[in-house]
């Protein structure tokens, strides 16, 4: 799906992102790395989310359809 695909490239550039910044800016580590963390884990979450979404409204609008054929 393309939530995932997204998901992941939004993974894919805030950790280096992160880890880069964690490198260049000593004295900010902990809390580069603390907001990566919160990004990552935001991402994550959204990413969960938005599929069991999509999931569940074509679920739902095919069992509309399938009730309204039947009858």
């Amino acid at each position: 799906m393309k939530v995932r695909k997204r998901g992941i490239w939004s993974l894919a550039v805030i950790i280096p992102v992160a880890l880069l910044l964690a490198l260049v800016l000593p004295e900010g580590r902990l809390f580069v790395l603390a907001a990566g963390v919160l990004l990552v884990f935001w991402v994550i979450k959204t990413c969960l989310n938005s599929q069991r979404y999509v999931e569940r409204y074509i679920r739902e609008v095919l069992t509309v359809h399938d009730d309204s054929t039947s009858s």
